[in-house]
């Protein structure tokens, strides 16, 4: 009884310090002067370690390599680096399995060459959208992602790598590479999975697709994929919900509705499923196209992204290279109007100025609405290419996919969910600091945008 006494006021002891290391950070967002850690590494009890700069995730990634004893397994959309594709090389002389998966346009690289002439297997898929994951995974044991591309941009983009110890979270990333593998990519993963599960194309009867926490230290870690939507049931959102009363509930042509009073759960769509049942599906204000209130919903891992915005209590902080899903726009303001807890959101000025023409009015109106939305405008025109979400100073979000509707519904993707992780929550917070020194109020850098917009949605 002791010593849990003791550890509980040793955890009240960090939450305290941490809680005043933000709120440090908070004021610091204001400050011209603000100092920051250029050394951007953290580790929590050695079996996790995040990383924000470039020439230390191309030390990690070769350190990795160079002491794999058994096989090695890549998912990587761009691959540029010389030198990580030789220890590739030299590992596969060792006796290491090297495979390899890559986005369908990078065939012709040269890098990939490379690798097939000195015998290495490698695929390349997905013609309906990109192959847009980041991972390594290391002898079954080691897990590596994140947002970072082994391209030009590795030693100047802001990105982020973490590096896990876990046979478990590995063998979920093995069970996705697979399918990739089998050449079965973007829409066709379900297909592909079918066909796995049933032991068709490989002996993997065993794997259990089902996503758990698993437990990582003091953390417990999740891992989800896109655009899967048949092969795990838990993406879906059709959940049965209580019936709306007639009172409140709006039923349109199309069999959808809206429940209009407090009695109806936050104004959540509503619609009657094929075994009668009520579903609760999302509110969705689109505008720019002057739609205010329209209703959708997911069918794959966005929906555990929303169920992770809205367990927030205190702060949500957004570090977005594309930021073009609505609906994830506006359960982000929802959640704030509901909690008052502290939204900040910064964007990439790249992927900004591109989506402007099609999407600028949802941008202004989640300015409005949020009060701080920011764009990272870098002057070498490096990107702010993360894609991360860290809510109450303790649980993060992170990986490959963007927030935006092709990453969803056509992309292969994957995402961490990390709980109790407060270590790594205080890295990303001082990665916010060094992005804000580059950052513009949305308001204020619309006034000095040239006006030659494009549209093109340019996914990395």
């Amino acid at each position: 009884m002791l010593c849990q006494k003791k550890g509980n006021q040793n955890k009240f002891r960090r939450q305290a310090l941490f809680f005043i290391y933000v709120s440090l950070l908070f004021i610091c967002l204001n400050c011209q002067n603000t100092i920051f850690r250029e050394d951007s590494v953290f580790y929590d009890d050695n079996l996790s370690f995040l990383n924000f700069d470039g020439i230390k995730t191309e030390q990690s990634i070769l350190e990795l390599i160079d002491n794999a004893h058994e096989s090695i397994e890549i998912s990587l959309y761009s691959f540029e680096n010389d030198k990580i594709a030789d220890a590739l090389i030299q590992a596969h002389r060792r006796g290491v399995r090297v495979r390899s998966s890559s986005e369908l346009d990078s065939e012709s690289s040269p890098v990939w060459q490379k690798l097939i002439r000195h015998g290495l297997e490698v695929r390349f898929g997905n013609n309906g959208g990109i192959m847009h994951n980041k991972y390594f995974i290391i002898d079954r044991k080691y897990l590596l992602t994140g947002s970072t591309n082994l391209s030009n941009g590795l030693y100047l983009n802001f990105n982020h790598i973490i590096i896990l110890k876990s046979p478990k979270l590995a063998n979920e990333f093995l069970r996705d590479f697979e399918v990739q593998y089998a050449s079965y990519y973007g829409i066709r993963k379900d297909e592909g999975y079918d066909k796995i599960i049933g032991g068709i194309e490989y002996e993997s009867n065993n794997l259990n697709w089902e996503s758990y926490k698993y437990p990582i230290g003091e953390m417990m870690v999740s891992a989800y994929f896109t655009p899967y939507k048949d092969s795990f049931i838990e993406y879906r959102s059709n959940y049965d919900y209580p019936l709306c009363s007639a009172s409140c509930l709006k039923i349109s042509s199309s069999g959808t509705g809206l429940c209009l009073d407090q009695d109806c759960q936050d104004r959540a769509c509503y619609q009657v499923n094929n075994r009668g049942q009520g579903e609760i599906i999302y509110a969705h204000s689109n505008h720019d196209s002057g739609t205010m209130l329209y209703c959708t919903r997911y069918e794959n891992a966005m929906n555990r992204v929303i169920e992770f915005i809205r367990r927030a209590k205190n702060s949500i902080w957004v570090l977005a290279f594309s930021f073009r899903d609505r609906l994830f726009m506006d359960e982000l303001i929802r959640v704030k109007q509901k909690t008052q807890l502290d939204l900040k959101v910064w964007i990439d000025y790249n992927q900004f100025r591109s989506a402007y023409n099609l999407s600028g009015t949802s941008y202004l109106a989640f300015a409005q609405e949020s009060d701080f939305l920011k764009v990272c405008r870098r002057s070498n025109g490096a990107l702010m290419h993360h894609k991360a979400i860290i809510i109450d100073q303790e649980h993060l979000l992170l990986g490959s996919m963007n927030f935006s509707q092709n990453a969803v519904n056509s992309n292969d993707e994957n995402f961490l969910i990390i709980e109790n992780a407060p270590a790594l929550a205080y890295g990303f917070y001082q990665e916010a600091l060094r992005i804000d020194r580059d950052s513009y109020y949305i308001e204020d850098l619309i006034k000095a945008m040239p006006a030659d917009n494009n549209n093109d949605d340019n996914n990395e």
